[in-house]
């Protein structure tokens, strides 16, 4: 293949700029002319190569590639002394070229967002996991168990660059994930919802008592924003949309707790207390359901998860929040599989 003329970093101004020449500098038939526009397009190029270099779009490359093979054609012509022909190849370069900039760009914003949704995903499905092992749900189970298998396979589409199957794929776990939020919702789910918004209520309420003398803008505003989000919750509570009053349910638990560290200049209190409280409602079912198993493990691992559980008190009383949140996540572990032994 020919060497491409190349050249580092073409400015905008001039990528803008030499887009507007006329056919008229074939129709002069003026060499100098057409070997320069030629040459500009080699640096378009080079300045589109770094632009989707940086992507991982498949299509973009493909796409980049024509664009040299125009190149490539363009060069030919003149060299054969057809410079209408030559002109129009390399004109088709420069606009192809510039397609793949502009698909490697909407790839890096997909990717950008893609990601997100993989993150939230996980986070959402561990938060409906939690709830279905609360209630004992198999059949929610196995709708997040599903979810799961698709959420595996959207991050693998997902690094090999398949943008819109891993998306495709996302969306179909988010709906798996909704089922479950509503057979959880439809077996009594809306109590154990509303004990969380009340939890969450009493928590903002708290921290804002804290903050009434106080200047504090910043912590102000994180606890509005956290206010919002729970009226949000409540709305979707209303409407029947579990899964989404959990993500908004979450925000304002996430809001306020950053309020709280704001306020406190680390980790707050509310926060661990809020864990200790789940952990308690819970405690009882599955205690139930290991003294009706008879399993001597998992009767042990639950009195190992009420020792946990009685450390992270002891902890937070002390105001050792880091440890006290370490104790009450071990607890749930534990929790988590005293209730698997009994299956």
């Amino acid at each position: 293949m020919r060497p491409l003329i190349r050249s580092r970093g073409l400015p905008l101004l001039i990528l803008a700029g030499v887009m507007l020449l006329t056919p008229g500098v074939a129709s002069a038939q003026h060499t100098g002319q057409l070997t320069e526009f030629i040459e500009r397009t080699a640096e378009l190029l080079d300045w589109a190569a770094d632009q989707v270099g940086v992507s991982e779009s498949q299509q973009a490359r493909r796409v980049l590639e024509e664009a040299y093979r125009l190149h490539e054609r363009s060069l030919d012509l003149a060299d054969a002394g057809r410079p209408m022909a030559a002109l129009s190849a390399s004109r088709r370069a420069r606009e192809t070229s510039q397609h793949a900039v502009r698909l490697a760009r909407r790839s890096r914003s997909q990717e950008a967002r893609l990601q997100q949704r993989l993150e939230r995903l996980q986070e959402y499905r561990d938060q409906v996991r939690e709830r279905a092992r609360e209630a004992g749900d198999e059949r929610a189970l196995r709708f997040v168990r599903e979810a799961e298998s698709h959420g595996h396979r959207a991050l693998d589409h997902y690094q090999q660059g398949n943008y819109d199957l891993a998306l495709h794929l996302v969306e179909s776990a988010e709906d798996l994930l909704a089922r479950a939020a509503r057979l959880l919702f439809e077996g009594g789910g809306p109590e154990r919802l509303q004990r969380e918004i009340e939890r969450v209520r009493a928590a903002i309420d708290r921290i804002a008592d804290r903050l009434r003398d106080r200047d504090d803008t910043a912590a102000r505003g994180l606890l509005d924003a956290a206010e919002e989000a729970l009226v949000q919750a409540e709305d979707h509570a209303g409407r029947g949309q579990p899964l989404r009053a959990m993500q908004s349910l979450r925000l304002a638990r996430q809001l306020a707790g950053q309020a709280a560290s704001t306020e406190q200049g680390g980790l707050d209190a509310e926060t661990v207390r809020s864990q200790i409280e789940r952990w308690d409602d819970r405690y009882d079912q599955v205690a139930e359901s290991v003294a009706d198993s008879g399993s001597d493990p998992a009767r042990e691992t639950l009195e190992r998860a009420r020792r946990h559980r009685d450390r992270a008190a002891e902890h937070l009383d002390a105001d050792a929040l880091e440890a006290a949140l370490r104790q009450i996540k071990a607890a749930f572990d534990l929790l988590n599989e005293a209730q698997d032994l009994t299956r």
